[in-house]
């Protein structure tokens, strides 16, 4: 991103035993300098 930085993070959560995870959350922020 031209002017700033831009980060991503995933958290994922998963349930012992289970093949697919429970919850996938991605989350974007940009910071402007």
């Amino acid at each position: 991103m031209k002017g700033g930085l831009q980060t991503l993070m995933r958290i994922t959560i998963e349930i012992e035993g289970e093949e697919r995870p429970a919850c996938v959350i991605d989350a974007i922020s940009r910071w402007l300098l």
